[in-house]
């Protein structure tokens, strides 16, 4: 494994909140890890990767439905590709999206996709210390044909290759599909900047200036990965209109009257 890799505390949380809506053993899932990695997720902070590799292989191994299992649960129940696909017009966009956000987020992935006169097609190559993880390669292939259900469109036809060096996966998706709505700049800045700005905002620090509670931070970090109010307050253990009203505390002490100025600001302090 390369040392030192890192990647955004989100993938750690899909897989706990997996675990848990599953039943699955969460404490045999984190035994020998860190024993504040949860904790240390949900306060923004990234994740080694040899530790997200134990969590794949584990999630892996207690049943051989695992894969299809987790990539349901990502595209149906985790916020960031559903709010992404809201403002998006084809699969062929949502999967654009998608790579470009995982590029920026996870540094060590290379993914190129391109456009042939059969329709488009995506392909993606994931170089060690990826490839040394079985179960991530398997658990990504069924994200990947799954991701086009966000625009209720039917699953794409992936077909995975495994090399000594490397794993590629090649990605035909369907037509393109009208918009439903037309969206607004702000709502597509936000939805896209949850995938495209994942690893500056995990890796942001909240300025010491606007002298935010603990609680206030927290809020504002799970609005900036792409979380709803509802979602955050969930998270949170409170109710909706309590999570709403430490949002609007941060926004006044941050001097910011917009959720996407907030998110903008955020970005900014990790620059």
């Amino acid at each position: 494994m390369t040392k030192g890799t890192t990647l955004p505390g989100f993938i750690v949380l899909t897989i706990l909140r997996f675990a848990k809506k599953h039943d699955c053993a969460t404490r045999r899932l984190l035994a020998g890890l860190p024993r504040d990695l949860e904790a240390a997720m949900r306060r923004g902070e990234c994740a080694a990767w040899d530790d997200v590799a134990v969590l794949f292989t584990r999630l892996d191994s207690l049943a051989r439905d695992v894969p299809s299992r987790f990539a349901d649960f990502y595209v149906e129940d985790c916020p960031i590709p559903a709010m992404v696909g809201t403002y998006l017009v084809s699969p062929a966009e949502l999967y654009r999206a998608a790579f470009h956000g995982w590029t920026h987020g996870w540094p060590m992935l290379n993914f190129q996709s391109r456009e042939t006169s059969k329709g488009w097609i995506v392909k993606a190559r994931i170089e060690p210390p990826l490839r040394e993880c079985e179960a991530f390669f398997r658990i990504l292939t069924e994200i990947l044909r799954r991701l086009p259900r966000v625009l209720s469109c039917a699953d794409a036809i992936v077909e995975p290759e495994l090399s000594r060096r490397s794993a590629r996966w090649s990605v035909r998706v369907a037509e393109k599909q009208p918009l439903a709505k037309e969206p607004s700049p702000d709502d597509v800045f936000s939805a896209v900047r949850a995938q495209v700005f994942s690893a500056e905002v995990a890796g942001a620090r909240v300025p010491p200036a606007w002298g935010l509670t603990p609680t206030e931070e927290r809020v504002v970090r799970s609005i900036a990965a792409g979380l709803s109010i509802r979602e955050t307050a969930a998270d949170l253990g409170v109710k909706t209109e309590t999570a709403r009203t430490h949002l609007k505390r941060a926004m006044s002490k941050a001097g910011v009257h917009r959720q996407v100025e907030l998110v903008r600001q955020l970005i900014g302090s990790a620059s």
